[in-house]
């Protein structure tokens, strides 16, 4: 309630001051939150007595990453090196922690409920989108001075990976895989830096943590959707052959 009085939609929130207030915010926010649902070191005592627990924690964790990343898009989105203004790089770098962190969110919330729950656009829009802004970072990083290139290598080659395998239980995942496969490689090409391994793509065989308990009890509802005019330009975009328009990176819910 307090950002939204503020700044209204995460969009709104485009200077570096304005961008600290929001992360300190949504910091502070999710430092007070209840044992359970602890980001770092979650109280699992509950857990098989209310499984229900486990489900909310991260649906709350994958949600709320999506929410705090939202200003951070633009500036990922931009052209940066060593020489770029200093406030600009904290940006980018705070980004990039934040887009890290939402994909393992949504690797875990994946190995939950996958394939019996994997019907759910949530899951879906958000790999799809946190792989691209991760690719837009990569793109756009001018000299190789991104930091922790590796583990976004690693995070895009993983969305890849989960999009390929909801390929056999959500509709439109096909085409989100190959439109990202395409993504990856316009713009994830090697720059030949010391010890860059990644080959485009690895398609990593990801574990799978277990199929929700919750799929018969606590269904999902695949009806909730998040933006599908976004999905339908970039689509547009790929069959055309041409880049997809960069207010994707910017656009939030």
């Amino acid at each position: 309630m307090q950002l939204s009085d503020r700044f209204g939609l995460p969009r709104n929130v485009t200077t570096p001051e304005d961008i600290q207030v929001y992360q300190s915010t949504f910091e502070l926010w999710m430092g007070n939150l209840p044992p359970i649902y602890d980001f770092t070191n979650p109280n699992k005592r509950d857990d098989d007595s209310q499984p229900w627990i486990i489900l909310h924690h991260h649906y709350l964790q994958t949600v709320s990453y999506s929410m705090v990343l939202g200003p951070f898009k633009g500036y990922l989105s931009r052209p940066m090196s060593r020489r770029s203004p200093s406030a600009d790089l904290k940006i980018r770098c705070n980004g990039i922690n934040y887009s890290l962190k939402l994909m393992e969110a949504l690797r875990e919330l994946f190995g939950y409920i996958y394939p019996n729950d994997a019907n759910f656009y949530l899951l879906l829009f958000n790999i799809f989108d946190t792989a691209v802004v991760l690719c837009s970072s990569i793109s756009n990083d001018q000299d190789g001075s991104i930091p922790r290139r590796p583990e976004i290598l690693h995070a895009i080659d993983e969305a890849l990976a989960m999009l390929k395998r909801l390929r056999r239980v959500h509709s439109k995942a096909r085409a989100a895989y190959e439109l990202l496969a395409k993504i990856i490689q316009r713009t994830c090409q090697p720059m030949n830096l010391p010890g860059e391994t990644w080959a485009c793509p690895l398609e990593t065989a990801l574990p799978i943590e277990r199929g929700g308990p919750m799929s018969a009890q606590h269904p999902i509802d695949p009806s909730q959707h998040v933006d599908d005019a976004t999905f339908a330009n970039h689509f547009d975009c790929c069959r055309r052959d041409r880049k997809p328009t960069p207010s994707f990176l910017t656009t939030v819910g």
